[in-house]
């Protein structure tokens, strides 16, 4: 059992944290940085050892490999990328981002009422949503007793009036 507490996923910190932490990706700089401290320690041990016919066909041999291999990975990952980029086209459209949109409004109004209330947006959706489940739970009560009931229809009868003050009395 973990000591850790969950997250308050109702606190926006935690939100902003999440976001900051989706969007860590690797920049070219890094990525430059990273290469020359590779060349820089390839070359000093190149440098420590004796050349050799021998070294040198290993040598080649290493970069053709390494150099295949980058050439069929970086193949791979623009296959990856061109999937993920139509799984996101067909995911993130247009509807999904109003959607995305009025959901903010929502929240945004739940939580200006909540401040009114001065109660927490926990506590005030926890409340919206004992209510709204009472609300749809009687609702579907109503609907099942008014399915099942039946209705007695009677026979036409004919109803006369002598005066037409009988009618409207």
């Amino acid at each position: 059992m973990s000591l850790a507490q969950p997250p308050n996923k109702y606190d926006k910190y935690y939100w902003d944290e999440f976001v900051d932490k989706s969007n860590n990706f690797i920049t070219a700089r890094q990525i430059a940085l990273m290469i020359f401290g590779i060349a820089v320690s390839v070359q000093a041990i190149g440098l420590m050892l004796q050349p050799s016919e021998w070294l040198i066909w290993n040598a080649l041999t290493f970069i053709v490999a390494t150099n295949l291999g980058a050439v069929l990975l970086a193949i791979q990952a623009q296959n990856s990328a061109d999937n993920i980029r139509d799984m996101y086209r067909s995911a993130f459209d247009a509807d999904f981002y109003q959607s995305l949109f009025l959901f903010s409004q929502l929240k945004r109004s739940i939580t200006e009422n909540a401040n009114k209330k001065d109660i927490s947006l926990q506590n005030e959706i926890d409340s919206l949503g004992i209510n709204l489940y009472e609300f749809i739970e009687g609702y579907l009560e109503v609907f099942k007793n008014d399915k099942n009931a039946t209705i007695d229809t009677n026979d036409k009868q004919e109803v006369s009036f002598e005066t037409e003050d009988e009618l409207f009395r």
